[in-house]
């Protein structure tokens, strides 16, 4: 995420074996990173997830 990069918790289960990415996400910003979400909506089935990001470190998000 520190170089722009986003994250979803079924990615996280898929790439980091990350069950709770919501905790994980809270620990990080209980520790000084400004992490921000938006809620996405699947056009497939209609539900709805939260994705991660940080500000990227050249300053974009």
């Amino acid at each position: 995420m520190q170089n722009g990069g986003k994250i979803t918790s079924l990615e996280a289960l898929k790439l980091f074996g990350c069950m709770r990415l919501s905790a994980r996400i809270l620990d990080l910003r209980n520790n000084g990173y400004h992490i921000y979400s938006r809620t996405i909506r699947d056009p497939k089935s209609g539900k709805r997830f939260s994705q991660y990001f940080m500000e990227a470190r050249n300053g974009t998000i």
